[in-house]
């Protein structure tokens, strides 16, 4: 039976604590990652979103942090229109307080804040093997918000040891970023970021800041393909590891069993390797895939031109890239070598959001998946 708990909001005195139940609680699933903040819960979570707001809950007697959910915003674009979108992130409860008295009280606090913002809509992702979690928040049961289904986020690991990458076409160039590039990148983010449900609407201040949402990156980690109109297609590797590691905590016995023969035939054809549990990757997102028209050939010169400078720098770096389903710009990463994990992307909404839900056209969701 679960424990008595009782909630408030999270302030920065508590950073310790809320790094602690990252690590101790991670994603679940055959492969269980977990997220660590280190050395600042804070600091990392800036690539999250604004106007974070973050949720504890405490044992009743204790007061001991038992639990936590974060609520962060950030200006995308919904039907082809900038509008403010949330995010809920870090949901972990200790064992001992799990059930579904605690889940729906959770909540019930959870909607205060949700009433305090700005969005209407949030997004959120579970792991699809993760049926535990998937089951309990999706069950319907009174007091919790609706979960609304958008399909499938694959999220590819890929090595850069070998580039499997054509050059760009015939007509394009590609080249790093620079500063003075900023400026048309925004300009092309707007009117080709549109295209895509919940694209971010960067700004260049976001681009030129060494905090906020695209905190560690810089204009050099961005590549830019350029054709006789001007830029064509942007993309990035992020590294984020100064601030947000992704360790692997376990394997599930089936996963641990098959990892040894997996790791075999990776080490064959190129695919990423399953490490031991308690390894930190060695990773980078990418990020701001923006391609006008969605043309692979440009996209195929872009990731050419980032695995190259990053197996330069770092030969046993990973990326991790994030491709809705249905995305055509992420068809060509299923068919190099990877490590493929599957999750199912949400909105979720209470009754007040219901007439946004609604309006929500068709476009293919874009998640950026280094602010996950």
């Amino acid at each position: 039976m679960a424990r008595d708990v009782e909630f408030r909001k999270a302030t920065r005195e508590d950073d310790g604590e809320l790094r602690r139940i990252l690590r101790e609680y991670p994603s679940g699933g055959d492969v269980s990652l977990r997220i660590e903040k280190e050395p600042g819960y804070y600091d990392a979570s800036e690539v999250e979103g604004d106007n974070d707001r973050v949720l504890v809950a405490l044992d009743a007697e204790t007061k001991r942090i038992v639990g936590v959910g974060a609520f962060y915003e950030k200006l995308s674009f919904v039907n082809g229109e900038p509008q403010w979108v949330g995010y809920l992130s870090n949901l972990r409860i200790e064992s001992a307080y799990r059930g579904g008295r605690v889940l729906v009280a959770g909540y019930k606090e959870a909607k205060k804040l949700y009433l305090e913002q700005r969005s209407e809509l949030y997004l959120t992702t579970i792991m699809d093997d993760n049926v535990i979690a998937k089951r309990a928040l999706t069950s319907g049961r009174e007091g919790l918000p609706a979960y609304r289904d958008l399909g499938i986020l694959n999220t590819l690991i890929l090595g850069v040891r070998r580039n499997p990458w054509a050059e760009a076409p015939a007509g394009v160039s590609v080249r790093m970023a620079r500063e003075e590039d900023v400026a048309a990148m925004v300009d092309f983010w707007k009117v080709e970021g549109r295209r895509r449900q919940f694209f971010p609407s960067y700004s260049g201040e976001n681009l030129l800041s060494d905090s906020g949402l695209l905190r560690g990156l810089s204009p050099a980690d961005l590549h830019v393909a350029l054709d006789e109109k001007g830029i064509c297609g942007t993309a990035a590797v992020w590294d984020q590891t100064p601030f947000r590691q992704w360790v692997i905590d376990s394997y599930s016995r089936r996963a641990g069993i098959l990892r040894y023969p997996y790791n075999a035939y990776a080490r064959a054809t190129g695919r990423p390797m399953f490490p031991s549990a308690g390894t930190a990757l060695d990773y980078r997102f990418l990020g701001l895939v923006c391609i006008r028209d969605d043309r692979i050939d440009v996209l195929e010169g872009l990731c050419r031109s980032l695995w190259a400078g990053l197996a330069a720098r770092s030969p046993g770096a990973l990326v991790i890239a994030g491709f809705h389903r249905r995305d055509p710009l992420g068809k060509p990463f299923l068919s190099r070598p990877n490590t493929l994990f599957r999750s199912r992307i949400y909105v979720v909404h209470w009754p007040e959001g219901e007439a946004d839900f609604a309006a929500l056209d068709d476009r293919i969701p874009y998640l950026e998946v280094g602010s996950l």
